[in-house]
């Protein structure tokens, strides 16, 4: 990605470009493995609750933000907190919703379930 000509202004910890890819799971299982495997391989993992969504947040070698989420299915969002940026309980979403749940459909994929 290259921006062309002078640079926006920017904000304390902002700068032009791509802030971070996203992934989606299809079960709090897989979220789980691939914590598993993140906390492994050493990088800082960050896991965030974000209500009808539980994710954990990494950087790859050049730095890039990433997530990788599991999306509350639609007709269990009433099940849920509505809040933006909470610790996440990897352990207690498993319960809660059992690990094999097909998660919800996010705009980044088509309905299969």
């Amino acid at each position: 990605m290259q921006i062309e000509g002078p640079v926006p202004p920017q904000s304390p910890g902002r700068r032009p470009g791509l802030a971070h890819l996203a992934w989606e799971v299809d079960t709090l299982a897989e979220l789980q493995q691939i914590r598993g495997k993140l906390l492994r391989a050493g990088g800082p993992v960050h896991e965030i609750d974000h209500g009808t969504t539980k994710s954990l947040y990494a950087g790859d070698p050049d730095g890039l933000q990433f997530e990788v989420c599991w999306l509350v299915p639609a007709d269990r969002t009433d099940e849920v907190t509505r809040t933006a940026f909470a610790p996440l309980d990897l352990d207690a979403a498993i319960a809660q919703f059992g690990a094999d749940l097909p998660g919800g459909t996010g705009i980044s994929a088509p309905a299969r379930h």
